[in-house]
């Protein structure tokens, strides 16, 4: 049976990604993952959250997100709700291979594909101007 889930509203700001990867870690660990999969899953809701903060939100002040965790028999859920811009994955092209990217000396446009490499499932939802990215790992 899921657990109801745990929350954490934070400001849309680089200072708060501290307190996100916190909020997952503990999570994630109270959900009986292992170490590696617990490093999985904090680094891909950073990318997601910091995501949120630098193209959501632009950078402006005043904005906040919402990070939940849900737990489950089968998977470990994590939720980030915002009502910053609205990320079109229809509009999303892969990156090239990391090395390519590297001798490009490519900065940003990898946080997704990283997701996705992370993560079993990477789901994008936007209603009104609610946006959502759902993040879940096996357990």
């Amino acid at each position: 049976m899921p657990r109801l889930p745990h929350r954490l509203n934070v400001p849309a700001a680089t200072a708060s990604l501290e307190s996100v990867r916190r909020f997952v870690e503990a999570h994630a660990r109270a959900a009986g993952l292992n170490d590696a999969q617990v490093m999985q899953v904090v680094l891909a809701v950073d990318e997601a959250a910091a995501n949120i903060v630098k193209h959501a939100y632009g950078g402006e002040s005043g904005h906040a997100f919402t990070v939940a965790a849900r737990t489950t028999t089968e998977q470990f859920v994590i939720r980030l709700l915002h009502d910053g811009n609205a990320f079109d994955p229809a509009r999303y092209r892969t990156p090239p291979p990391l090395e390519q990217a590297a001798q490009e000396r490519r900065k940003g446009g990898l946080g997704v594909h990283l997701m996705h490499r992370l993560m079993d499932d990477v789901a994008f939802r936007t209603s009104g101007t609610r946006s959502e990215v759902r993040l879940s790992k096996k357990r």
